[in-house]
């Protein structure tokens, strides 16, 4: 589990750094690439993290539904991968999102 936090880490603290700079005035990262590139960096930088460090959430998470031995690993399934899909949606149908302040 240490080698996979580590994994984490290593892709998680970019996606921190590209998703706060928003808050930054005259975001520096705007003047390298195009918001939309970014969006579509954090998302890769995002699977490994996901697919590998959370994937054994994912799996204790559907042996609780199955068993409906409902827990913390179900939660933790449950509002991961909403939280994933939601993004995903977020990132192919911008759209369908009312635009920001």
């Amino acid at each position: 589990m240490l080698h996979k936090m580590k994994v984490a880490l290593l892709f998680v603290v970019p996606v921190f750094i590209i998703s706060m700079m928003e808050m930054v005035p005259n975001n520096p990262l705007l003047q390298v690439m195009d918001l939309e590139i970014w969006n579509w960096t954090q998302l890769i930088l995002t699977l490994p993290v996901v697919f590998y460090a959370a994937w054994m959430f994912f799996i204790r998470a559907w042996k609780s539904i199955t068993t409906w031995n409902l827990n913390m690993f179900t939660l933790i399934g449950i509002g991961t991968g909403v939280a994933f899909l939601f993004s995903l949606v977020g990132l192919f149908f911008p759209r369908h999102f009312p635009s920001g302040i």
